[in-house]
């Protein structure tokens, strides 16, 4: 028992100095991790130097973990310098950024490039640049953010998209760019929601765009939607509402302005005014069509990502109700995105990148030419005279009579009567009538999803599949009801129309990466791969021409009357494009980089013939790191400097359609003989079997620079793009002599060349702790000019201009910017009478066809971006702005001078009179008005600068959300679009043109900008 009792004693002694000796060497300790943003970093990884011992921060960026005495730390996250700190008690640790391994990721084709390799001119717009703008299309987050990038917009009605101008115009027909979203091709990206979008990548040079061949001719815009972050798990949420008003009141005639003006042409008479004038009324249809419109989005995301699975989720929500009276101009978006990835082995890692998306619109027109009716040209032609409604118990002897003879004059919701006018006879009506008698439904249902697989067998070597689709069901109904304006507008029977298009597309592509580097400094990268895809339309559409009743509920197909004509079209075109694609880098320490590449595209026979289907596009690039040089002392004012060169060729067949170099019979010719008639057959076209690819070939030099320790960048590209084989069809206005009554084929037959000088600059500093700022801007020049025509075309006609012109419009010419403005030149206005004097080109004493020249190009000469961001505490301010200069704007908007429109003041105040015999403006219904209206005194200076966007908000402070679910809060507001600066007379310089592809330039009274009061919140749990 003694030696029982005497072990116990020494065994509790034992223990007592075991827990001694542990107490003296073991703590608990807690303490934060944080950016030098002062923002808490979740996920960093510490560890106790020598042992297994462990531990991750939290949402908060804190930590706590046992260790011993003394021990060493190891706090490391990715991005940031590894740091080894002394463990103790409430620590509080500051990590930096390692600059070296936070060298910019770029999307290039089919992989990704650190920027500091980058040998082509590519430009990126991040999510942080595209946060909280008010945009409803991905499209308008490139605007005025990037240099040799253009936005053209022909309309800025709700769910309209701008198109993109990658440096310049190369073509005669479309010079879009080609979309890539997530490694998938798209037709289009309007329909993305910005909120959704991790970078914008813009392949500007012919190097850079090469990988992509067949297509890239226009440059290429890669989109990556987002992921989620490495290491943490959130939740949030992004509020916008905008209230929008139109941007500018158009400064038109007033009532008693207009009866002067007509009186001196002698359109008005004073008994005239008598029977149809009341003499009081002075209509401003701007007040009357426009009112303020509204818009909300609503984003959800939800995040989480680790080592193994990253998933993001997001929704949201787009409401645009539109600046004109009513609801007639709508458009709603419905947005549903997943992206995810697993890394199911250390080799094997699968993905998957998808969205649905749905939206529906209503839309009225804006603009009609000739006898098409629009409610902004209706706002600036419709005479002031008319009342907008009449009075019920006092309706005019003009009314009644119209009533007396069953003319439907359209009534508003109250019974009142719309006023009609008995000044101008025209389709531009009363707006509220074109407004209320023409319903545009539209909606599209779209499917985009890319799956894909990465094998990593050995270190260095990627294998990818994926495999792309993308599916489109749109749907459009437009239904006119009956009624009657004028002797131009009206209609006699309601009519009813509707579409249902398909596109299916889907792509399969298969490449490898390969990147080796050695300890020697060299670094070789290859890839290779194919693309196989196939594209699928499907059309159907019907109309007809008289239904049994006058309803918006009876406005369907089946509800025809038995007089009722009706037509049905239908048709499924398909065409596939295979490809194989390679690329080379090399990479010597840094200082010497040179890449390679070549992409073979065949395209389908339905669009080339079989001799020249393929097409083989090449690219080279050269780049030289200076300050990786021995020789460049290193300095930091001066931090680094980058020579880069590069020359490749892309192409392009978006100008064909299928089958048409085929030569082809017609077999519906109906031949009389006598009292019957045979049926027989004559060629139609005679075709064209040495059709090919349109090449754009570039050249183009840069050079990056930063100074004062990395706080003031500069990059700087010249480029010169010559764009050969230009395809030319009879669509596109071209018109050879005929043989046997045949339509022309497609021929190669024209020349661009676009040349222009690109600069980015910005500036990023801290003035004390607590103020950050930086300015960016960028410039581009553009030069552009047709270089050759096929000697069989003279030139190429665009858009004309609008009914009187007497021959004007746009026009493809040697010598000359693409779809240039061609009119009449006026030298001045005869004193002694008012009419125009026009220039008599050729001195043969008339004035006509012969005497047209260029009077204006829409293609700006420079573009410009300006950003300012600043910040101060949790208070920050964005100001954005950007404009075009050096291009006119052809004023078509009304017919003036002719049949009674209301016009500018700009074409009254200054007008000659007989007491203003010397001003610079014709008389009023002036000799040879047509003539007028076609020529250069319609056509001024189209330069302007806009402030976008004026933005200030405050995030809360940590520690005030600390305690609370919330990890951040931000709140806004800003104004969009306030300030224009210009002295363009018209509405709008930004979107004054007819078209984005040959109507550039051309205003015929487009929908506006809005300016915007954007009220905004971002909430992240």
């Amino acid at each position: 028992m003694k030696h029982l009792e005497l072990k116990k004693r020494v065994l509790a002694i034992l223990c007592f100095f075991m827990v001694g000796i542990s107490a003296a060497w073991a703590q608990t300790i807690t303490g934060t991790i944080y950016g030098e943003d002062e923002e808490p970093i979740i996920g960093a990884d510490i560890l106790e130097i020598g042992t297994t011992n462990g531990t991750v921060t939290d949402l908060d960026g804190n930590f706590t973990m046992n260790v011993k005495r003394g021990a060493m730390l190891r706090i490391s996250y990715i991005g940031y310098v590894t740091q080894e700190v002394a463990a103790q008690n409430n620590m509080k640790i500051v990590l930096k950024e390692d600059t070296q391994a936070l060298d910019e990721l770029i999307v290039v084709g089919y992989g990704v490039q650190k920027k500091s390799s980058i040998t082509g001119s590519i430009s990126k717009v991040d999510e942080k640049e595209m946060a909280n703008r008010t945009i409803t299309s991905a499209v308008e987050a490139l605007g005025g953010k990037t240099s040799g990038v253009q936005i053209l917009s022909s309309s800025a009605a709700p769910g309209s998209s701008p198109v993109i101008r990658v440096r310049g115009y190369s073509s005669n027909y479309s010079s879009e760019p080609l979309y890539i979203v997530d490694g998938l091709k798209m037709s289009s990206i309007g329909n993305i929601d910005a909120n959704d979008i991790e970078s914008m990548e813009v392949l500007k040079d012919a190097a850079s765009a090469a990988i992509y061949g067949a297509e890239a001719g226009n440059g290429v815009v890669l989109i990556t939607t987002k992921k989620a972050a490495a290491g943490r798990t959130k939740i949030s949420y992004d509020f916008q509402y905008t209230a929008e008003s139109l941007i500018k009141r158009p400064d038109v005639l007033n009532a008693q302005e207009y009866i002067n003006y007509y009186r001196e042409g002698g359109f008005i008479t004073d008994d005239k005014l008598a029977t149809y004038y009341d003499g009081v009324t002075d209509t401003n249809w701007a007040d009357v069509a426009f009112e303020t419109g509204s818009m909300q989005k609503h984003t959800l995301t939800f995040e989480s990502a680790n080592d193994k699975t990253n998933l993001l989720i997001s929704a949201n929500y787009l409401s645009n109700n539109g600046i004109v009276t009513g609801d007639k101009d709508t458009y709603n978006r419905y947005n549903l995105t997943m992206n995810a990835s697993i890394k199911a082995y250390k080799w094997l890692e699968l993905g998957v990148n998808a969205n649905i998306g749905y939206s529906k619109s209503k839309n009225i027109s804006a603009n009609g030419a000739g006898i098409g009716a629009g409610i902004m040209t209706s706002v600036l032609e419709a005479d002031p005279l008319c009342p907008i409604y009449y009075d019920s118990n006092n309706l005019p002897a003009y009314v009644t009579a119209m009533l007396a003879e069953g003319r439907a004059l359209t009534q508003a919701a109250d019974g009142r009567y719309y006023g009609v006018s008995q000044f101008y006879q025209s389709a531009q009506i009363n707006p509220l009538i074109i407004r209320d008698v023409t319903t545009n439904n539209s909606s599209s249902k779209n499917v985009r999803a890319n799956a894909y697989v990465n094998i990593t067998p050995i270190t260095g070597l990627t294998i990818t599949s994926r495999f792309g689709t993308n599916f489109i069901d749109s749907y459009s109904r437009t239904y006119n009801t009956v009624y009657y304006a004028s002797s131009w507008s009206n209609n006699n029977y309601p009519t009813v129309s509707q579409s249902s298009p398909q596109i299916e597309y889907w792509q399969w592509e298969n490449f490898a990466n390969y990147v080796k580097s050695w300890n020697s400094g060299h670094t070789i990268g290859a890839m290779i791969g194919t693309s196989f895809s196939e594209n699928t339309t499907k059309t159907l559409s019907t109309s007809i021409n008289d239904l049994l009743k006058d309803q918006d509920s009876f406005a369907w197909i089946n509800f025809a009357s038995g007089n009722a004509t009706k037509t049905v079209s239908g048709v499924e075109n398909q065409t596939r494009k295979f490809s194989y694609f390679g690329r080379l880098n090399y990479d010597y320490k840094g200082r010497y980089i040179v890449e390679a590449s070549l992409r073979a595209d065949a395209a389908d026979l339905s669009v080339l013939p079989k001799a020249e289907r393929w097409g083989y596009f090449p690219a080279a690039s050269v780049g030289w790191v200076l300050t990786n040089e021995s020789f460049i002392p290193k300095s930091d004012f001066l931090t680094y400097i980058k020579l880069r060169a590069s020359w490749g060729q892309n192409g392009s067949i978006a100008n064909l359609s299928n089958y048409t170099y085929a030569a082809s019979i017609t077999s519906n010719a109906k031949y009389p003989f006598g009292d019957s008639y045979s049926v027989g057959s004559y060629p139609n076209a005679l075709g064209n079997y040495n059709l090919k690819w349109e090449t754009s070939e570039q050249l183009d030099f840069g050079i990056d620079l930063r100074f004062l320790n990395d706080r003031l960048t500069l990059g700087m590209d010249y480029y010169i793009k010559k764009t050969k084989d230009l395809l030319i069809t009879a669509s596109s206005g071209y018109t050879p002599s005929y043989t046997a009554g045949n339509t022309p084929s497609p021929i190669n037959a024209g020349n661009v060349e676009n040349k222009g000088l690109e600069i980015d600059l910005s500036w990023k500093d801290r003035i004390g702790h607590d103020f950050t700022y930086s300015v960016s801007a960028n410039v581009s020049t553009l030069k552009n000019k047709v270089t050759y025509l096929d000697p069989t075309v003279t030139r190429i006609s665009g858009s004309a201009a609008t009914v009187g012109s007497a021959g004007g419009g746009t026009y493809f010419e040697v010598g000359y910017p693409v779809w240039y403005m061609r009119g009449y030149h006026v030298e001045g206005i005869d004193s002694s009478n008012g009419n125009p004097i026009f220039e008599d080109k050729n001195h043969d004493g008339t004035i006509d066809a012969n005497d047209l020249g260029m009077i204006g190009s829409g293609i700006p000469d420079v573009n410009v971006g300006l950003t300012i961001n600043m910040a101060y505490k949790g208070f920050d301010m964005i100001i954005f702005g950007s404009g075009a200069f050096g291009n006119e704007i052809w004023y078509q908007a009304t017919y003036n001078n002719v049949t009674g429109a209301n016009t500018l003041k700009y074409y009254y105040d200054d007008r000659w009179t007989a007491s203003n015999p010397n001003g610079s403006i014709a008389r009023a219904l002036c000799n040879n008005s047509d003539k007028y209206y076609a020529s250069d005194a319609y056509v001024f200076n189209g330069s302007y600068f806009k402030i976008k966007q004026i933005q200030i908000g405050y995030t809360l402070p940590k520690t005030v959300l600390k305690k609370t679910c919330f990890s951040n809060i931000r709140a806004y507001v800003s104004f969009d679009d306030f300030f224009t600066f210009t002295s363009y007379p018209g509405l709008d310089p930004e979107t004054a043109t007819l078209s984005t592809s040959n109507g550039m330039g051309i205003d015929t009274g487009m929908f506006p900008t809005a300016k915007k009061v954007v009220f905004g919140f971002n909430v992240t749990f």
